[in-house]
Order: structure tokens, then sequence, then C-alpha cells
């Protein structure tokens, strides 16, 4: 049986480089570059929606929520919750209503699973001086 020394080591690895990589997913995408020549006014949205880009996106939230849930921390996931779950189901209401409610719930779903993600990333520093560091670190990777 292992002790809890040498599992540290590789949760202390995999969170700064699941913080980098969910930053630049979000700040950069996998496709900083549109070409607009080809696109028009109504596909710009859906240019960045490809199979690649869902994967990944997928990929990270299974790999954030996996992270979160092995944490002692998991109880301060997405916090304020009442404010938030009103403002969800406000959101689904009113795509509901709404012209396109299809395409429309699929982006409350988006918004969900991004809200949660995004109090997710903000548990895997331990502390201000490593939270610091890895956004130097991708602000670095933006940068170049």
């Amino acid at each position: 049986m292992m002790d809890q020394t040498q599992t540290r080591p590789a949760a202390g690895i995999a969170a700064p480089l699941l913080f980098t990589a969910t930053l630049l997913f979000y700040l950069v995408t996998l496709t900083p570059f549109i070409d607009l020549s080809a696109a028009s006014a109504g596909d710009a949205a859906t240019a960045k929606s490809n199979t690649l880009n869902q994967i990944v996106y997928l990929g990270l939230t299974a790999a954030l929520w996996l992270t979160v849930l092995r944490s002692s921390a998991r109880h301060l996931t997405a916090r304020p919750r009442g404010i938030l779950i009103v403002m969800l189901v406000w959101f689904a209401f009113v795509s509901a209503i709404s012209a396109q409610p299809d395409l429309a719930l699929k982006r409350v779903f988006l918004a969900m699973l991004t809200l949660v993600n995004g109090s997710i990333l903000l548990l895997l520093p331990r502390s201000e001086r490593q939270f610091a560091g890895m956004l130097a670190l991708g602000c670095l990777a933006r940068w170049h």
C-alpha cells in the first residue's frame, strides 16, 4: 500500500500542467486565427466549434472534474451555488423560449461547464505563489 507522500508528486506535477493547458485553451484556443475572408458573419461562431475543439474541451473538463473530485477542497467548487443556479435556470428559461432553443440550450450547457471549470481552475494551485507562477507561465506561453 502506497502512502500519501508517494502520490503527492504526481498531483503536484499534474495540477500546474492542467492549469496551464486549460488557461491556454481558454485564452488562445485551438484556432486562434480564423480565416475571415471565407467566413460569413453568421459562420464566425460556428467556425470555432470543430470536432477537435470539442474533444479537447471535454477532455480538459473531465480532467478538471476528476482532479477536483479527488481533492479535499471539492466543496468549494462553483461558489456561490445559489446565485449560479438561479442564473443558469434563467438562462435555460430564456433559451427555451428563444427562436432557436436547441442552439441556445447548448450554449447554456457550455456556460455551465465553463463556470464549473473556472471555479475548479482556481482550486488547482496550492498557494498564491504557485498561482502567480502558473499565470506567468501561461502569459509567457501565450506571448510567444
